[in-house]
């Protein structure tokens, strides 16, 4: 893009452009809108004369500073939550290990605090039954995802399906489970298996049943659209959404809670700042404070 050859002639206004070229390539024009200069050397300081900027201010700050407690506090809560949980039912002699993924669902009333079990099945063997224990930790919460290390003797060969149940002695609010899905790794191969449920397992929701089994999940389910709607939604809301990441940050995300409270007072602030830089008191004046016109051609 260049300039070179063209005029603005007298005749141009906020509606409209006079350029002399003495050239016939290709040219444009067009506005630009010009930020406000910002005096801060001019802004008032008194509270007495303007109470709106400081109170304003001082509310952000307030809550800016609890926020960014509790953000503190919930990472290093985060922190005990990385990593895999031991299985009670592991024997020390086993030494084949798989990692099981649990993914309860964000539906009110999902989480439960029935003592729940499962049953891995492959080619080869299976397991006995394993109950699902936190060791102190709250697991199968609302949205969360759990993961276990689970010991067995020898290689049970492709997995062919996982049956779930619990014994519905949460409290009343908590004795049903929404189960999502179950993600079974192979850590000696690398090899995932889902597990796509999308259920309930509760004596008054569906059917009324608290036993399942789920067999491994193919193509046709891992691509159905209800699914992959869910889950990148459930992700772009937990994860990618910038304020609401503050409340339901997976925890196995880099960007902390703290962090992604001071982005969004960044991004306020900008937002503010630039807010008043192209802001104008006098609306019907728009040449020389809020309109640049320029001219710009280009030589093909």
């Amino acid at each position: 893009m260049s300039s070179e050859g063209c005029i603005v002639g007298n005749k141009s206004s906020e509606k409209a452009v006079e350029c002399f070229c003495n050239h016939l390539s290709t040219f444009a024009s067009g506005f630009l809108v010009a930020p406000n200069t910002i005096d801060f050397a001019e802004l008032e300081v008194d509270p007495t004369k303007n109470p709106v900027i400081f109170i304003t201010l001082s509310i952000i700050a307030v809550l800016y500073t609890l926020l960014a407690v509790w953000a503190r506090h919930a990472d290093r809560k985060d922190l005990t939550r990385v990593g895999c949980i031991p299985m009670d039912s592991n024997d020390p002699l086993d030494k084949y290990l798989y990692e099981v993924r649990v993914t309860t669902g964000s539906r009110s009333g999902a989480g439960t605090k029935s003592k729940v079990c499962l049953v891995v099945s492959g080619e080869w063997d299976e397991t006995c039954v394993r109950p699902l224990n936190g060791y102190g930790q709250e697991i199968l919460k609302r949205g969360q995802t759990d993961s276990f290390l689970m010991a067995v003797p020898r290689p049970m060969g492709p997995l062919q399906y996982v049956r779930v149940w619990h014994d519905n002695s949460g409290p009343s609010e908590h004795g049903s489970w929404f189960l999502n899905y179950i993600i079974i790794v192979d850590l000696q191969t690398k090899i995932k298996y889902p597990f796509v449920a999308n259920r309930w397992l509760a004596v008054e929701e569906e059917d009324g049943e608290i036993d399942k089994v789920f067999p491994v999940s193919g193509d046709s389910d891992l691509l159905n659209f209800s699914h992959l709607f869910t889950e990148r939604t459930k992700k772009d809301l937990a994860d990618d959404h910038l304020w609401i990441s503050i409340f339901t940050r997976p925890v196995c995300s880099r960007f902390t809670r703290l962090q992604r409270v001071s982005c969004c007072l960044l991004l306020l602030m900008l937002s503010m700042i630039t807010s008043a830089m192209f802001y104008e008191k006098d609306e019907t004046s728009l040449t020389g404070l809020q309109w640049v016109l320029y001219s710009q051609c280009s030589a093909e």
